[in-house]
This record gives structure tokens, sequence and C-alpha cells, in this order.
């Protein structure tokens, strides 16, 4: 899962979840290629975009620390 926006303000943080996006799909298209070439075997997954608000911060301590990101959209695609 990637975050844009936080925890530093982008200008257009939408363009840049769909270019990075748009990069995970190009990038696909060689995976697949080798994958099938080594491995005879297919590699799937999908990439969803969801803008609204999460709740972003750091938990636990500073030798060990979890960045975690949450909102009912995120809930969501995990149940999925």
């Amino acid at each position: 899962m990637a975050v844009f926006n936080a925890p530093l303000d982008l200008d257009d943080y939408v363009f840049h979840a769909v270019k990075a996006a748009w990069d995970m799909k190009m990038g696909a298209i060689a995976l697949e290629e080798k994958a099938q070439k080594q491995f005879h075997t297919s590699v799937e997954f999908g990439i969803g975009i969801h803008c609204g608000n999460a709740v972003v911060g750091n938990i636990g301590a500073s030798a060990h620390s979890l960045r975690i990101s949450h909102s009912s959209v995120l809930i969501l695609l995990f149940k999925a």
C-alpha cells in the first residue's frame, strides 16, 4: 500500500498516485513476460486508488516503530 500526501503535503497527490499506479501497470507487463518465460506461469494483481481522509501516524518507540494508515475504505479493501 502506498500513501500520498502524508506525512508531507504534495502539490498534486492525486496525479502522483495515478502515476504510481500506471507505472506499476506498465512494470507488470515486463514482469508477466519474464514469469511466462522463466516459470511458465502468470502474475496478476489489482490496483485500487482511493482519495479521501485517513488517519496516518506512527506506533511504537523510536527503536522499533510502525507507520500506519487507517480509513474505512482500507478496512473494506482488506476484507475483500
